[in-house]
């Protein structure tokens, strides 16, 4: 499992370093079943922000990205995630703390959750990529609700919402048979282990 997230990243610089990433992960590009895609939350913000991707541009990105991703790893399985909403007080509480206007707005997130909706109706044949919908999931575009599922800021996520993520993407994964029933484990549980002779007999088993 490569667990890598990018802090503060939209899809521009995701698109821009792939090709400088996608050869670190190469060898084990055989064994790769699935990829998680979840952008949108920064490409977002309002115009002004740094971080700002226009939404046509953000649809290219997303398609050129999974291109090259299904080039990368082509037995593996995409799940692309939406953005979930924001708490547009406890963030613009937040930035005010900071000295700083807000850029964000739960309609702005809709229409880029909207914009992964779409792309991921493109690449549905064949179920090689699969829409899980944490935008939905999180109460949809109004953002009421969402401060229970984020920490103080109304972004990021608390306990309850990657809780509420991980059951999501579990739920995608059991239905391509993929769930954690079905990967194979590469070490004994501990249960199976009354001496560290049991290690080589789990190792050398028929």
């Amino acid at each position: 499992l490569v667990n890598r997230g990018y802090g503060g990243w939209n899809s521009r610089w995701v698109l821009r370093a792939l090709p400088h990433l996608l050869p670190r992960w190469g060898p084990d590009a055989a064994q790769c079943r699935w990829v998680t895609l979840w952008l949108g939350a920064n490409d977002a913000v309002d115009e002004w922000a740094k971080q700002h991707v226009p939404l046509v541009e953000f649809r290219a990105n997303l398609r050129a990205i999974i291109s090259q991703l299904r080039a990368a790893f082509p037995e593996a399985k995409l799940l692309l995630l939406t953005p979930p909403p924001c708490d547009t007080d406890a963030w613009a509480a937040h930035r005010l703390r900071q000295g700083k206007s807000s850029e964000r707005s739960p309609q702005q997130v809709g229409l880029y959750a909207e914009a992964v909706r779409e792309v991921a109706r493109e690449h549905a044949g064949g179920e090689s990529a699969v829409l899980v919908d944490i935008h939905r999931a999180f109460g949809g575009a109004d953002g009421k609700g969402v401060s229970s599922l984020t920490l103080e800021d109304g972004v990021h996520l608390g306990a309850n919402g990657s809780d509420l993520v991980a059951g999501e993407v579990l739920r995608a994964l059991d239905g391509l048979g993929l769930g954690v029933e079905a990967c194979a484990e590469d070490a004994p549980g501990h249960a199976e282990i009354e001496s560290a002779a049991d290690i080589d007999r789990w190792y050398t088993r028929g």
